[in-house]
């Protein structure tokens, strides 16, 4: 499932959350933050798995904050190759 915005994230999510097996989420939303949505969506289902995805090398101290197993962070740019280890080691994890 792929949402343009954050507010179609929490609604795709929001109206199925366990049919998710984890979450790809980018750093940045445009108008809300990709760690803000973390946020919004742990208090749907706070064991979702989630990947953080960012132009920004240096680790949000914000995730620390968030409930729920850790967030991975992956930084970009990144070949798909990376993108699918990440989310295998992410799962194999949780």
């Amino acid at each position: 499932v792929c949402a343009a915005d954050a507010a179609r994230a929490l609604e795709q999510f929001g109206a199925s959350p366990h049919s998710f097996e984890a979450l790809i989420v980018d750093r940045r939303l445009g108008a809300e933050s990709g760690v803000a949505l973390i946020e919004r969506l742990r208090t749907l289902r706070v064991d979702t798995p989630v990947l953080l995805v960012s132009g920004v090398h240096e680790r949000p101290v914000e995730l620390e904050r968030i409930p729920g197993p850790a967030i991975a962070l992956l930084p970009k740019p990144f070949r798909p190759s990376a993108l699918l280890a990440a989310l295998r080691a992410l799962l194999a994890e949780s």
